[in-house]
């Protein structure tokens, strides 16, 4: 058997690998790369749900109560309760969390640029496809 044409064997194998490249330059934050996915949420769509953020990382509202509340324990996210639905909370990124959330998205991004490197912009573009379509087949 050659592990190399084996779908689920290389998924893994990837996304092991680009998580502890990630999480190498994250431990000066004391972050993991969930934690750092959910930063970068908030940074990007401003206050969230817990249900909200679970959708977006396409993870189950428990997982994402843990991770927040250790994000919570760090000082990096903060709860309010949420002006349309009082019986919600709503997150949203401390000072502590604003002021290293361009670093973090800086890290992400080269470690990014690390794993495509080699690879032409239409090969990349075809990557992204294929990925697509391939969870997209996993949903249906």
């Amino acid at each position: 058997m050659n592990e190399q044409k084996v779908l689920g064997y290389m998924f893994s194998l990837c996304s092991r690998t680009y998580k502890k490249a990630i999480n190498q330059k994250l431990e000066k934050y004391n972050l993991t790369t969930v934690q750092c996915g959910v930063l970068r949420i908030l940074k990007h769509r401003g206050e969230l749900t817990q249900v909200e953020i679970a959708e977006i990382y396409a993870s189950d509202k428990a997982t994402i109560g843990c991770v927040i509340q250790k994000l919570m324990e760090k000082g990096y996210l903060k709860k309010e309760q949420n002006h349309i639905d009082k019986r919600a909370y709503s997150v949203l990124l401390t000072p502590k969390a604003l002021k290293v959330a361009d670093e973090i998205e800086q890290i992400s991004d080269e470690v990014e640029k690390r794993a495509l490197n080699g690879l032409t912009t239409q090969e990349i573009d075809q990557f992204y496809h294929v990925l697509g379509q391939i969870n997209r087949n996993l949903n249906a």
